[in-house]
């Protein structure tokens, strides 16, 4: 009996006792700053402006891509990144692919500490060329955010495109 009595004891400490183990909570206010950046990014990502792109960015973010699990693209800093995405927009322009367009879902978005915020979103992009009357899927997979607080204002730190 004793030890029912202990073990009832520790059972309800344990349920009661104030342990923290969730994210931080995020503020209303902070979420919708979160959300937009990541919509401005595929909306910046499909109509290949690069400057706005620029303006989601922390001046030393970083952009990486990743393939079946492995690294195939880095881009550190404004510059770099500037790079990246004038590139892919010349690439596809000059290829003649057609307008792209992002889908992005399953956004969740999670406060780490009252100055970072980590966002995953599962994506799917498709593409209309010109000769075809329909999109196709040009690729799926997600994106990893980080997301940083500084006078106020949140930017992407750092993000991860993942392709499946």
């Amino acid at each position: 009996m004793k030890n029912k009595i202990s073990c009832l004891c520790a059972l309800v400490i344990f349920v009661v006792s104030p342990v923290n183990l969730k994210a931080a909570e995020i503020s209303y206010e902070d979420y919708q700053k979160v959300y937009d950046l990541i919509n401005r990014y595929s909306f910046g990502v499909d109509t290949y402006n690069t400057e706005l792109l620029m303006t989601l960015f922390t001046e030393d973010g970083v952009f990486r891509v990743f393939s079946g699990g492995e690294q195939v693209g880095n881009r550190e800093g404004a510059e770099a990144r500037y790079t990246e995405f004038t590139e892919r927009a010349e690439t596809r322009i000059q290829n003649g692919a057609g307008q792209s367009r992002h889908f992005i879902t399953n956004i969740v978005i999670e406060q780490v500490s009252e100055r970072r915020i980590e966002a995953r979103v599962m994506a799917m992009s498709t593409n209309m060329s010109p000769e075809t009357a329909a999109p196709t899927v040009n690729a799926i997979g997600y994106y990893d955010f980080e997301f940083a607080k500084n006078n106020n204002e949140w930017k992407i730190d750092s993000l991860e495109l993942h392709y499946d």
